[in-house]
């Protein structure tokens, strides 16, 4: 059992940090998973101020036995925002983690207008690039 929680906890420390949605160029949208277990997503064509961009924040878990994100207590600060549009406003969202590296991120869900598991891919911004 001490090999799952460590393996968990490894791949809770690749998620932290803050990723791009890298398939969007114009409005994409960023996550920032911090190790207290909150996040933040950003994205300054959604957010009602430019200057703070956030859209929506909560709190983020990860489930080894799902291989997944979860993301609850979804907080949405823009009502409409892209990402909630698109991933729906129910109160815990689920991401299936399907490859992880130091640098790039491919997550599969099923969103709220789509039948099926969509990919999502992100890419890792550096920790001293600003967003």
């Amino acid at each position: 059992m001490l090999g799952t929680t460590a393996c968990a906890q490894d791949l809770s420390e690749k998620i932290e940090g803050k990723w791009k949605y890298a398939d969007s160029m114009e409005c994409p949208d960023f996550l920032i998973f911090k190790a207290d277990g909150s996040y933040t997503i950003l994205n300054d064509c959604g957010s009602q101020d430019p200057r703070m961009p956030v859209v929506e924040k909560g709190s983020w878990s990860f489930d080894i036995k799902e291989n997944a994100i979860k993301l609850t207590n979804r907080e949405f600060i823009s009502k409409n925002s892209v990402f909630s549009e698109y991933h729906g406003k129910d109160k815990e969202l689920v991401f299936y983690v399907k490859n992880i590296s130091e640098n790039n991120m491919l997550l599969c869900c099923e969103s709220n207008n789509n039948k099926g598991c969509i990919n999502e891919n992100y890419t890792r911004v550096p920790q001293s690039s600003r967003i």
